[in-house]
């Protein structure tokens, strides 16, 4: 039985929706990976709905349909969200791999433009680790994915018939496919109330230490590494009994009035200073706040200039024709541009790391690369 990894993209508040019901990491986990086998191991369109329900629950399959997993066609299942399978590899790598560095040249040639914006944001870091949160993450995965999405190139969203909005991705978990799953800087993690944002960006190579994995890993249920120990304790004495939704409207009440005075509820500041966000009661990660943002923007239409018009032209290259599982399965090549962008972005941002132009995120044992900011709008 292949295993299986599974990554939401998610366009609603995932900290306001019950985990049992319709939130579809209640359904779409590792439970599905012996279905989803199935359905890999079959040539496409040739496995019916039957023959599938003859071996797994029903309801679990119509979950899966439900959800966008699969979709059933002409009486035969087939996958309809971007899944890749260890024999996608040498394909992956004839696409990808020398886009990064490709795209890395471009920008290189801007490197002083980049440095001179950079500088003049006054938040006490140095420009490389500012435009490690302005380039890598809060640009090239996200302002630069609207361009995309404006263009018609990516898909940024679907609505499912559970009413929530949301992408799945699947990647199949092997040894040749983990340096594209885990392996590249195209990870953010954000724990929002729309107003503050705690962030971590990085790679995907092992459960970082933040809010956001905090929250997800135990809605799921999952148990958490020792890593965890001192922030689960401090909210188990203190948020035990609230929902979390209730947890994350009083903590970003205490948030605000510790941004604007120093000083907030105890359980919060310890919070932050378990996840990292404040060491010895003061904030010890980057804050971009809302003067900064008419820098940033100047940041991304330099960007914008220099790789919009290249990356389109990559992702443009692949279409139904293409081999790829995803492909040959008739999943939406918008929602499979989308993932196949993170991997070009993801390369990139590793050229950038080597090349100095952005700072080197902090490697720690079984929680992988990352580095942790905060914005404000």
């Amino acid at each position: 039985m292949r295993k299986f990894k599974y990554f939401f993209y998610e366009n609603y508040d995932p900290d306001g929706i019950q985990f049992e019901g319709t939130n579809p990491r209640s359904q779409i986990n590792s439970q599905v990976d012996a279905i989803l086998s199935v359905v890999a191991d079959y040539p496409p369109y040739t496995l019916s709905y039957e023959t599938l329900c003859s071996n797994f629950p029903e309801k679990t399959i119509q979950g899966l349909l439900t959800q966008g997993v699969l979709s059933l066609k002409e009486g035969k299942i087939v996958f309809d969200s971007p899944i890749f399978l260890r024999e996608d590899f040498p394909i992956l790598q004839y696409f990808f791999a020398t886009q990064g560095a490709y795209l890395a040249n471009l920008l290189e040639e801007k490197r002083d433009c980049l440095l001179f914006l950079a500088n003049k944001i006054h938040n006490g870091f140095e420009p490389e680790r500012n435009l490690y949160h302005i380039l890598c993450c809060h640009i090239l995965d996200g302002l630069l994915f609207d361009s995309l999405s404006e263009k018609g190139i990516v898909a940024t969203s679907r609505q499912h018939p559970s009413g929530l909005d949301f992408l799945v991705i699947l990647y199949e978990n092997c040894a040749e496919l983990n340096c594209f799953s885990d392996g590249l800087l195209c990870s953010c993690n954000r724990f929002t109330d729309g107003h503050y944002a705690l962030e971590s960006f990085g790679d995907s190579n092992g459960k970082r230490v933040d809010f956001y994995r905090f929250l997800r890993m135990r809605e799921s249920g999952l148990s958490l590494p020792a890593t965890f120990d001192k922030a689960q304790n401090i909210y188990e004495q203190t948020y035990r009994k609230a929902s979390t939704s209730v947890f994350k409207s009083e903590f970003f009440s205490e948030f605000q009035k510790f941004i604007q005075t120093g000083i907030c509820y105890s359980p919060c500041i310890e919070l932050l200073e378990a996840f990292g966000y404040t060491k010895n009661g003061k904030l010890c990660v980057p804050v971009f706040r809302s003067y900064d943002q008419d820098t940033i923007f100047s940041i991304y239409k330099l960007v914008e200039n220099v790789l919009l018009e290249p990356i389109c032209k990559i992702l443009s290259s692949l279409d139904q024709t293409t081999q790829l599982s995803s492909c040959v399965h008739g999943v939406p090549i918008k929602e499979i541009a989308n993932e196949s962008y993170h991997i070009v972005f993801g390369q990139l941002n590793e050229n950038l790391v080597d090349r100095g132009l952005v700072s080197t995120p902090e490697c720690k044992i079984r929680e992988g690369r990352y580095l942790k900011s905060i914005a404000i709008s």
